[in-house]
């Protein structure tokens, strides 16, 4: 019905229009949820026909969107609106956004959609972009049916204390510094991630003692609107990523030769994981959706942080050349001390209530420096809709709570038919 009334909406206005298709990605079908329009390009100026469409703009909105968006739910693709004789075009102007998206892993490992909405007929038509064929399109069925049933909101908080040792050297150029930063981060990130892998989970205090049961057997799938609260437990206390490997950081003595910096840093959080799921949704289906979700999460966090590195070191160099100084106190000290640790809050994540469709809230990274203003901007980008300052601290205030992750032990002491699972 929702697509139905959109293009009938499209209909009365017969407008050229471009927008992101969001919702549940899946092997047999996808299921739309909300259709976004693209906004206008930063000059202000719409694209009036296909031929004109910017394909990098459209690409970036799919990916603005996908930042926006919990587990369980991606940017299925585009829709375009236009006269049938300009289908051919748009089909050829989407198509390098089209194997974005296929490429992006989100798909679950489907081919991305095109939604093709005539403002000189009332037939839609869909195509699709295969994953296994990502270089053209082919005709889809697009099966209209009754509204979605409610959604199932899944909640889980992850501990995360991630320290690794940074070694810079100042000559490298900016993109090597950065290339340095990134593997140093990734390294360190694996363990965290790997033991969220390992970890045993529950759902609302029970364990999951069948991952292939539907989500619908829950008993929180009875309410209204469903929602359920997962806590996952460490099989054994999480190393810190510094010391996981044996590693440590290069002494002094072994940096100054290739001078070098050497720099010490701890990335300090809790990330709040979010999925939806449909009814039929298996348990374990959703359990994997968190923890995709906590790995994207994570690795877009720890971008940030990344940049934030780099902005330093360069700020750092800027302020050695203005004062022509070789002090070596001055140049490790600017980002950290040689024995001390940068404690680094990660940015935080806050969901807000955009009526996206199906319930689903949409999410922003909020960083430390960031204002009202930035998370509005990013959102609206994103979605197309407007935040106010009351659902900004609203959101923000929600977002607080923080869990520390819990041993195994505690786990085995309230649920112990689970010992010999």
């Amino acid at each position: 019905r929702y697509v139905s009334d959109f293009h009938d909406a499209l209909l009365r206005q017969a407008p050229f229009e471009v927008g992101v298709v969001f919702g549940f990605p899946s092997a047999g079908r996808h299921a739309i949820l909300r259709l976004v329009r693209t906004p206008d390009a930063t000059e202000g100026r719409a694209a009036k026909s296909a031929k004109q469409l910017d394909a990098e703009w459209v690409a970036a909105h799919a990916s603005q969107l996908n930042l926006a968006l919990p587990g369980g739910t991606a940017a299925l693709g585009f829709y375009v609106s236009c006269k049938t004789a300009e289908l051919k075009d748009a089909e050829a102007a989407l198509a390098q956004p089209l194997r974005k998206l296929v490429a992006g892993g989100r798909l679950a490992g489907c081919g991305s959609l095109l939604l093709h909405f005539p403002t000189d007929a009332r037939k839609l038509a869909a195509r699709v972009c295969p994953a296994a064929d990502a270089g053209r399109l082919e005709v889809a069925e697009l099966k209209l049916g009754k509204a979605m049933p409610p959604l199932h909101r899944f909640d889980a908080l992850w501990a995360l204390n991630v320290a690794f040792s940074l070694t810079v050297v100042p000559r490298d150029s900016p993109a090597k510094r950065a290339a340095a930063i990134a593997a140093a981060v990734s390294a360190a990130l694996h363990p965290s991630l790997e033991a969220l892998r390992r970890a045993v989970p529950t759902v609302d205090g029970e364990p999951v003692l069948d991952v292939d049961a539907p989500v619908s057997k829950l008993p929180a799938a009875a309410l209204k609107a469903p929602r359920s609260t997962v806590k996952w437990f460490s099989r054994t206390p999480t190393p810190d990523s510094a010391d996981a490997d044996g590693s440590s950081a290069p002494t002094v003595e072994e940096t100054e030769g290739a001078s070098a910096q050497t720099y010490e840093v701890r990335a300090v959080g809790t990330v709040h994981l979010r999925a939806y799921a449909q009814p039929k949704e298996s348990v374990g289906g959703v359990l994997d959706s968190l923890r995709t979700d906590a790995a994207r999460s994570l690795d877009r966090r720890l971008q940030l942080l990344r940049e934030q590195l780099v902005d330093e070191l360069e700020e750092n160099e800027g302020e050695e050349e203005a004062k022509e100084e070789d002090n070596e106190h001055a140049r490790a000290g600017a980002l950290v001390g040689r024995s001390g640790v940068d404690v680094r809050p990660l940015a935080r994540r806050v969901f807000f209530d955009l009526a996206l469709g199906g319930g689903v809230d949409a999410m922003d990274l909020r960083a430390l420096d960031d204002d009202d203003s930035d998370v509005a901007e990013r959102l609206a980008l994103a979605t197309g809709a407007e935040v106010d300052a009351a659902q900004l601290r609203a959101a923000v205030a929600a977002g607080g709570d923080l869990e520390a992750l819990t041993p195994l032990g505690e786990l085995l002491a309230e649920h112990a038919q689970i010992i010999n699972a």
